[in-house]
């Protein structure tokens, strides 16, 4: 039996696990028909390299950013929150993932 297909995809960066300093992994979101930015994903694990390269262009959010107070699972179906830090969304990030996409539209497994 195959595994899921990959699925590429674009989406907005919208926090990091870890700090905005030295993030862990990153959460993506996609703006709804509203406007309202919605979480699509988590990445794996980053790279040294990609968190010191990410450390540079991410810049901590507002009180006004749409995910601040905002609780996210730390897995699917768990119910620790997942601790995070929001970022002022200005970068769009491309990613692999699997077909395991929820009704919501979100990735059940983390993304490349």
């Amino acid at each position: 039996m195959k595994g899921p297909v990959p699925a590429d995809g674009e989406a907005v960066v919208g926090a990091a696990t870890g700090t905005v300093a030295a993030p862990d992994t990153l959460l993506l979101g996609r703006y709804d028909a509203e406007g309202q930015l919605r979480m699509a994903a988590r990445t794996k694990p980053l790279s040294a390299t990609a968190r010191r390269e990410l450390a540079e262009l991410l810049t901590p959010a507002g009180p006004d950013h749409p995910w601040t107070d905002v609780q996210f699972s730390s897995a699917w179906g768990a119910r620790a929150p997942l601790v995070h830090a929001p970022v002022e969304p200005a970068f769009v990030a491309e990613f692999a993932g699997d077909t395991s996409v929820d009704d919501a539209g979100r990735y059940q497994h983390p993304v490349d």
